[in-house]
This record gives structure tokens, sequence and C-alpha cells, in this order.
């Protein structure tokens, strides 16, 4: 399948629980630098959008084992990094021992992998790890097209925050108090950072121990759930890497009432269906409730440009409290995780500039990019706002 969901979602769906929340620590895990690594990759054609897809399996395959061998789940893929949660296993017993020590045990394997060698060339291997503590909710919005789901809570906002700051591992303040506060210091503007001997003789202990294997069901007993998930339209489909020539939007609904959620995102759905796009994920963290929908990818159709662009505008007249990015370019499409943990998605400069544009737009307003405007300012209105100072653009 080409969108990844996590089995506590299809356990939900099937039991027809569609909302609830738990107690637990959030992990995030990225990749650092992986911009000029995906860049990089894109250079080679196929071969390369082969080799960054074989890259991602490697990353994260032996992350996505431990958060499942110590009690986790994955949440959600972005690009370069994904997002776990440890659920608490009842009120009186906390899991930071298990949070923990896959954390610790993700820094070992990686401060051994400094360097990964393709047949492209060796890339510099750093990975960086955000934890935070507190109430997690969960939502499944349910339509006739794709249901989807999402994650939230401050925890989750908390991540996307401390994973600014670029550390190794870097803690909350909720999650520290789990933990315990001795040999952590204070990190400006926010969280909390291990000391380093603190930290060394962690990492110098004995590993803890966990399941040699994560304990899933058989992804049979869910697939009616599963089938759930995903347009009619890609059912049973497969896609290879490559590099696409595509459009993106990045649509946020933190604007709309949480009574009205369900209904606008049953309506980006038929907009997006409509107009040939694919929404790829639902995130909720620092930006809100976001939605990201492609065009040209997975599958390749004509006029993709106009198609965005009139999507873009429908979008904005039926649900006036968005606000969208939409921005297009070449991208490798290909899928991030590892094994069946993982999901088909598009990487590369254009996406992140899509999200950059949204970030910036007001409700009711969508924000382009250059290039759509110099293709298609003959047979759409745009109007020139000025130069943007973006993060990391």
């Amino acid at each position: 399948m080409i969108r990844y969901i996590p089995e506590f979602i299809l356990q939900m769906q099937a039991q027809q629980k569609l909302s609830g929340g738990f107690k637990g620590f959030a992990l995030l895990i990225d990749i650092a630098d992986f911009t000029p690594i995906s860049t990089e990759f894109q250079q080679y054609g196929k071969q390369g959008a082969e080799e960054l897809s074989i890259f991602l399996d490697f990353v994260f395959k032996e992350p996505i084992r431990l958060v499942e061998c110590y009690g986790g789940f994955v949440t959600l893929f972005a690009g370069d990094a994904f997002c776990a949660v440890f659920p608490d296993r009842n009120e009186a017993d906390s899991n930071q021992d298990r949070a923990l020590e896959a954390g610790l045990e993700i820094i070992r394997y990686f401060r051994d992998l400094d360097v990964y060698h393709t047949s492209t060339g060796d890339f510099s291997l750093t990975v960086r790890q955000s934890v935070s503590y507190g109430e997690i909710f969960w939502q499944i919005y349910a339509n006739d097209l794709q249901n989807e789901y999402v994650f939230y809570g401050q925890p989750l906002k908390a991540l996307a925050e401390l994973s600014e700051q670029k550390q190794e591992i870097i803690f909350s303040a909720e999650a520290v108090a789990q933990i315990g506060a001795d040999g952590f210091i204070p990190s400006q503007p926010q969280g909390f950072l291990p000391s380093a001997s603190w930290l060394e003789n962690k990492l110098k202990l004995p590993v803890q121990g966990s399941s040699d294997q994560p304990q899933t069901s058989d992804s049979l007993d869910y697939l009616p759930a599963l089938a759930l998930f995903l347009n009619p339209k890609y059912h049973g489909e497969s896609f290879q890497p490559e590099i696409r020539s595509a459009a993106f939007c990045f649509a946020n609904l933190e604007g709309i009432p949480t009574a009205e959620r369900e209904v606008a995102v049953t309506l980006l759905q038929v907009l997006a269906d409509k107009y040939g796009g694919f929404i790829n994920k639902y995130d909720a963290t620092d930006k809100g409730l976001v939605a990201l929908i492609l065009f040209g990818i997975p599958r390749s159709e004509d006029r993709t440009l106009e198609r965005i662009c009139n999507f873009a505008l429908e979008t904005v007249e039926d649900i006036p409290q968005l606000s969208l990015g939409i921005s297009c370019g070449s991208v490798i499409a290909a899928f991030a995780g590892s094994g069946k943990v993982r999901e088909y998605t598009a990487l590369g400069s254009p996406v992140n500039l899509a999200s950059r544009l949204m970030s910036k737009a007001r409700p009711g307003e969508v924000l382009a990019d250059s290039y759509l405007w110099q293709e298609l300012h003959s047979a759409f209105d745009f109007a020139y706002l000025g130069s943007l100072n973006l993060k990391g653009i």
C-alpha cells in the first residue's frame, strides 16, 4: 500500500472508534542535512531515486525496529523524519524506561555509522532525536473516498519545536520530569540536554533488552480497515522510485473550528479527487492541522500546474478558513520507511517550499512560487507580494 497507516489506527477503525487519547512519550527522529543529500541523489536520475529509497530504508529500518520492540509505533513519516509514540501501559506505570532505552539504542547504532556508502558517493550520516511526554490524542476522519487520521497534542507540538535546536538528543521538560531531572541541563530557548557524562554513562551500560521482534498482527486481520484509508483509484497499484516533475500543495486547517473539521476534510478529499490530486498525509504539530496534497504523483496526468491552481482556487472559495502554499518542480518520488512501515511520498526542495509558503499565507490566501507564476501568469491572475525570507530558503 502506498500510504502508511499505523496498526493502532487500523485497530480503532475495526472497532469503529474514531477518537481518543492516551498519555505517553513521543519521539521524533530526523536525518540531518537531508535536503542536500536528496539533491545529490536526484542528479543521477532513476538510479539516484533508487539509491535514495535504499538509503531511507537503511536509515529508518533499525530505529523503526527498536521503536516497535520497546512497545512504541510510528505515527507519521515526514520525508526525512518520522514520529513515534510509546503509550503508557497504565496509570501507575510510565513507559519512560522503554522510550529512553529505545532512544539510547538508536544513538549507539548511529554513532557507529557516521558515513553511508553508495555507488554515487559517500554521505556523512547524522540522526537527531527529540523526546517529549504528555497527553496524546488521535482522530480518524471518515469519508467515502479516503479516511484520514491524525495524532495531535502538546507532546507532538513540542517535538517540532525541540527539533529546531538540532541536537543529537533533546528532551522536553515533561519528559525530563518522567525520567528524572538528574543529569539534564536546561537548553535555550527550551528543552533539556543530557549532560555529556550522564549520556556517556548511560551508553556504556548493558542494553536493557527488548523483544527480539515487534509483536504485530497479520496485516490481513485489518485488510478491510486498511482499504478505507486509500482512494479506490489507487487500490492494487505499486510504484517504483523515480524522478518526477509534479506540483505540491500544503493546506493549513487550523483556522477551522474542531467541530467542523470532519466536513472540511471530506470536502478537501472530494476537491483533490476532482482535480487529480492525492492527499498524501495529515500532520498536526507546531503548524496545527496540515494536509499535503500531491499533483502528478503517484499518477502523472496532463496539465498538472493548471489542475493544482484550479484546485487551490476552488478550495479557498469553499473553505475560506484555509491557507494554502503551492509550488512545483522536480522531486524524487520514493518510499520513506522500511518494510511494511513505509509510505510513498515526494522528496525534494519544491515540497519544502510549498510548506514554507503555506506558513506565510493568511486564511483564504494561496501563496505560489515564482515558477508557477512564470508558467501560468497568462491563464491565472497573480498578485506580486514581494520577496519572502523563508526558513532554509
